[in-house]
């Protein structure tokens, strides 16, 4: 069978889908998102080689094939409100700006309709994929009832009713880092490593902790749209980071990417854009007539 040599991988065939999972998946809720925001804001008033824009359009079309064909119903839902979040923090920039990049976002709109359209039916075509089974196979997932027959949100429902459970015992400072809830034990290597990511750090840490973890990630989204808001080269790289990130921990929600080492890079890119916008704005507070020599 089809396989890259990694432990954690799987490949499956089911009726209407094709659905992949290797490790190298874990960082497409945030590129493939990023690439969307990209294309969407590039600023056309500005010549740039025409390669760099075919490469990100080509890797825009690959990863939204990657994501149709792998079906992994989180990176289906990301993928879906990406465009409501390019919408939401272009809100953020200047007049001027958003006129210009009026064009690149109508742009990129038409393409993702029509491509979107495209893939499914060639893929209809190539294999036996149907809409209807891959609808069907998205809302049996999120059925977090007791009466769901998906494997998986019958697991997470589990999860969901043990972490609550085990919350309301420690509704303060939580159970602690490290901690299972009684009743659901997901793995016996990592007990402590729940699916529901968040409900499982609301159990551990408390209210407490879950507030100060939130306030930093606020911190985060409140520095990139003043950054955005500013306009200039930085901002159209801010909305990008902040859309795959905002896509990255809508995914998180029923993933643990986070609490894997390979996940928190997404988190921390556009905190280095931000201390990086920080650091130039010490600069100039420090050197007035530098600041007034580069202006």
């Amino acid at each position: 069978g089809l396989t890259l040599g990694w432990e954690p991988e799987a490949f499956g065939l089911h009726e209407g889908y094709t659905q992949m999972q290797f490790p190298g998946m874990n960082s497409v809720p945030f590129l493939v998102p990023y690439m969307m925001a990209a294309v969407a804001v590039q600023d056309r008033t500005v010549p740039r080689h025409p390669i760099r824009r075919i490469c990100l359009w080509a890797a825009c079309i690959v990863g939204v094939i990657v994501v149709l064909t792998s079906f992994r119903r989180a990176f289906v839902l990301v993928i879906s409100v990406t465009p409501l979040l390019v919408v939401f923090f272009r809100h953020f920039q200047p007049k001027a700006e958003r006129r210009i990049d009026r064009r690149s976002m109508l742009a990129f709109s038409a393409v993702i309709v029509i491509g979107v359209v495209v893939i499914v039916f060639g893929l209809g075509s190539l294999y036996e994929f149907s809409v209807s089974s891959m609808w069907e196979h998205m809302v049996i997932g999120f059925d977090f009832s007791s009466q769901t027959i998906d494997a998986g949100a019958d697991l997470r429902h589990e999860q969901l009713t043990a972490l609550v459970r085990g919350w309301l015992e420690h509704p303060v400072l939580g159970a602690g880092h490290g901690a299972s809830a009684y009743g659901s034990i997901r793995s016996q290597d990592a007990p402590w490593a729940y699916e529901l990511s968040y409900t499982a750090l609301l159990f551990q840490t408390g209210l407490v902790g879950f507030m100060a973890y939130s306030a930093g990630v606020f911190w985060i989204f409140w520095r990139g749209i003043k950054i955005i808001g500013e306009g200039g080269p930085l901002a159209r790289m801010m909305i990008p980071m902040l859309v795959g990130c905002s896509s990255f921990l809508i995914a998180n929600a029923t993933n643990p990417y986070l609490s894997k080492f390979d996940g928190l890079w997404m988190l921390f890119l556009p905190l280095a854009v931000i201390n990086y916008k920080l650091t130039l704005f010490v600069g100039a507070s420090a050197h007035p007539g530098l600041a007034k020599a580069t202006q």
